[in-house]
């Protein structure tokens, strides 16, 4: 994944990991120094897996400022209603 994402950003593309909030993942990519490349961000929220009542969060390290948005809209605050994932593309 790590080899993955430097080569992308290497090139100029656009990348998106997903992984629980609480994930080993993020403390891979920070020592790898990936987190401190230019425009790698962190958006958090939570998400509930097709409707069910249980929500987790998530988090996307990603480059793609739209996803940002989802972040803003969907943010830390526990009141705030969760993404429900649909199955749908």
């Amino acid at each position: 994944t790590i080899w993955v994402i430097g080569t992308i950003l290497r090139v100029g593309g656009y990348f998106c990991v997903e992984n629980p909030s609480r994930s080993w993942l993020w403390l891979l990519l920070h020592d790898s120094g990936i987190v401190k490349m230019c425009h790698v961000q962190f958006t958090h929220f939570r998400m509930s897996t097709y409707g069910s009542l249980f929500t987790k969060w998530i988090t996307f390290g990603h480059n793609v400022p739209e996803l940002c948005e989802l972040g803003e809209s969907h943010g830390s605050n526990p009141h705030t209603p969760a993404v429900v994932l649909r199955g749908k593309i």
